[in-house]
């Protein structure tokens, strides 16, 4: 079950002996409070940079505009992209996961963003329905690049991994699974405040790397370990 900012904040709280899991019931600016959703936005942020779970990874969609080559997705996409936003490439074939979904779904050809900007430069002409793409980082989110703009309005669906901004509202809810949050946020903050009566910082890392693991392999499939038969007939030729 998901858990609030507050509730986080409350968790943290008790083991280091700061809360009974309810103490505080709203957030506000006192040294603790401070200290611990410090610790619990670098958990956070440290745990979706390394991890990409499934509950970060979303459909993200844009319309395309007669002659325009670029697109931002912190704001032209749907939802809109945060500042850690990344494609998301197929596993087994390494294609971006870039569809235009128009009329007829198909997936776009990635071209590197040296070729999209070249390509813009060197030509004038608009095409009916691109078939290349580029998509890298920018310091708000991601841009898509056409290497040739589209001539008109265009569906567009690009995958990526979208990490959830900080928490900084009580009522916001936590994205990724809660229990390696707290767990390396408790760590955290031991580290920086030093242990008083509990367990030392390492093993806070060491519940943290129990639960972090435990939460990867729920989101291991069969399939991705499964071994495709060679159906070629050496024999016969």
């Amino acid at each position: 079950m998901a858990k609030t900012f507050l509730e986080l904040t409350n968790e943290v709280g008790k083991n280091l002996r700061r809360s009974t899991g309810t103490t505080w019931t709203a957030l506000d600016t006192t040294a603790d409070q401070i200290f611990i959703q410090q610790a619990i936005n670098e958990a956070k942020r440290m745990i979706e940079d390394d991890w990409e779970n499934d509950t970060l990874i979303t459909a993200m969609t844009f319309n395309s505009v007669a002659s325009q080559h670029t697109y931002e997705l912190s704001t032209a996409g749907t939802p809109n992209a945060t500042d850690r936003c990344a494609p998301i490439r197929d596993k087994k074939t390494y294609r971006l996961m870039a569809f235009d979904v128009t009329d007829n779904e198909f997936q776009l050809s990635e071209v590197s963003r040296e070729y999209a900007e070249r390509a813009e430069t060197l030509s004038t002409t608009d095409v009916a329905i691109p078939s290349q793409i580029a998509v890298y980082p920018s310091t708000e989110g991601v841009i898509v690049h056409f290497p040739y703009a589209p001539a008109g309005v265009r569906n567009y669906k690009v995958y990526v991994k979208n990490p959830q901004d900080d928490l900084a509202l009580a009522a916001t809810e936590l994205t990724i699974p809660w229990r390696p949050v707290v767990l390396a946020a408790t760590a955290i903050a031991c580290e920086e405040r030093g242990e008083e009566l509990g367990m030392d910082a390492t093993r806070w890392w060491e519940q943290y790397e129990k639960a972090y693991g435990a939460q990867v392999a729920r989101e291991s499939y069969e399939h991705d370990n499964t071994l495709i038969p060679e159906t070629y007939d050496y024999f016969s030729r």
